[in-house]
């Protein structure tokens, strides 16, 4: 009796030694509910430096840079860099349509904040554009607007 209490041991453990290998496996192999995103704000010296995030998948191509752009607003996460948007500023449009060409449209606190932002319109909006097409490269247009109005920033 006492073998085959030793043998269940072995064929247990083997068991739960095998499930734990394939978790482990799957979960730093095939991980494919997250993807990884390169954030570009700006540093202490004025030049835009990135960070990196892992944001959760999403099924299509315009939810993918809602949810960047939500992020974006949200701010870094290092000390060491500032806001690229303003901290009240509200997303409340994202279209990407003729396959290149995406469409963002943002709450007036996009241009009217306090004086804490140390950017203006123009290098909001260039960074913006920076910051989705080095994440998103099939993105070639980029039209920001305010409250439906498009932003003629040059």
């Amino acid at each position: 009796m006492y073998k085959n209490i030793s043998r269940c041991s072995i064929i247990l453990l083997s068991a739960i030694a095998f499930v734990l290998i394939l978790s482990l496996f799957l979960y730093f192999f095939i991980d494919n509910v997250h993807v990884t995103r390169t954030f570009f704000f700006p540093g202490r010296n004025g030049n835009l430096s990135g960070e990196t995030r892992r944001l959760p998948h999403k099924k299509t191509k315009e939810t993918e840079i809602q949810q960047f752009v939500e992020e974006l607003i949200l701010g870094p996460i290092d000390i060491n860099h500032n806001r690229l948007i303003p901290e009240d500023t509200r997303l409340l449009t994202v279209m990407y349509r003729h396959k290149n060409t995406v469409y963002l449209d943002f709450s007036a606190d996009f241009v009217v904040h306090d004086k804490s932002m140390l950017l203006n319109a123009q290098q909001m909006v260039s960074g913006i554009k920076k910051n989705i097409t080095y994440n998103f490269p099939f993105v070639k247009h980029i039209i920001v607007a305010v409250n439906g109005e498009q932003l003629h920033v040059e």
